[in-house]
């Protein structure tokens, strides 16, 4: 076998799922404390402020926030179920997040969609976010954690 064909047969080797996992790991729980300090700044990934939120009857919201828990910012957290149940799972494709409580699960769903009467409000960085400055830190992360990944040292034998 030649040498490049040695070689991509190595970096194919180096993304193998159960060869990658730990970078994939790495690289969610990154995110996800990224996730929950935005949550805590409430801004959305691309670095905008959240919009406020809303007194208006019936729920008055703002206020009963505010009366709860100290503060009426909207940054996702209310009875901190929602941020603590917040995990990073391994897949064949790479890594998922989701809450792991469902109500949890479904309440920021809406948020996330700005569907059933939610505003929008998202955790979750897009691809478009990506080119955003905000998100930059986090791109260089991953460059930085498949860089080191691709860089381990490791012994290429060719035959011939």
């Amino acid at each position: 076998m030649d040498l490049g064909r040695v070689i991509q047969l190595d970096v194919e080797t180096r993304f193998k799922p159960h060869v990658i996992k730990e970078v994939y790991q790495q690289i969610g729980l990154h995110y996800r404390e990224d996730i929950r300090k935005t949550n805590r700044d409430a801004l959305d990934p691309d670095g905008t402020p959240r919009q406020e939120l809303s007194d208006n009857s019936p729920y008055f919201y703002a206020r009963n926030k505010l009366r709860d828990v100290g503060n009426d910012e909207p940054n996702l957290i209310y009875t901190e179920r929602a941020e603590q149940s917040l995990g990073v799972y391994n897949t064949n494709e790479g890594f998922e997040m989701y809450h792991s409580n469902a109500e949890s699960d479904s309440y920021m769903y809406l948020h996330e969609t700005g569907s059933g009467g939610m505003p929008e409000r998202r955790q979750f960085p897009t691809t478009e976010d990506s080119d955003e400055s905000f998100q930059q830190k986090n791109v260089e992360f991953v460059e930085k954690a498949l860089e080191e990944h691709l860089n381990k040292n490791r012994r290429i034998v060719v035959n011939g």
